[in-house]
């Protein structure tokens, strides 16, 4: 019994979480990071400076295991001046700008999500005193 409960009640918060999802999806925002984020995928200067500043930044984790300071601060530079670039193209700007306000409604949903179970948490431990 208990367990048939549980899954109800687990597919119930399922159905819930999909209707969110949806929502989030269906947003203004959710919408401008998407096509942000796929003007960036095709953007071919974006992606060569992402991929040499991945690049850049494994040879940095290799120069650090062997201590290489030199070549590091030769990296970091490399980095940095890859990073500027990168920041002057406005539609690289628009997409973090996007993805940045994506990722501060979700931490805001979690957040809501977190203090509601923790005050009925608190409150249950209230009453059990």
């Amino acid at each position: 019994m208990v367990i048939k409960w549980r899954t109800c009640k687990i597919e119930t918060i399922l159905r819930e979480v999909d209707e969110l999802v949806a929502l989030i999806k269906d947003s203004e925002v959710y919408q401008n990071f998407l096509k942000a984020a796929n003007k960036v995928e095709a953007h071919i200067e974006i992606n060569e400076y992402v991929d040499r500043i991945k690049h850049l930044q494994k040879q940095r984790v290799n120069a650090n295991y062997l201590e290489k300071e030199a070549f590091i601060n030769k990296l970091n530079q490399e980095i940095d001046e890859l990073h500027n670039k990168l920041e002057s193209i406005p539609l690289y700007n628009a997409y973090l700008e996007y993805k940045s306000e994506v990722e501060f409604i979700l931490k805001q949903i979690n957040s809501a999500i977190e203090n509601s179970i923790n005050k009925n948490i608190n409150v249950k431990q209230t009453i059990n005193k």
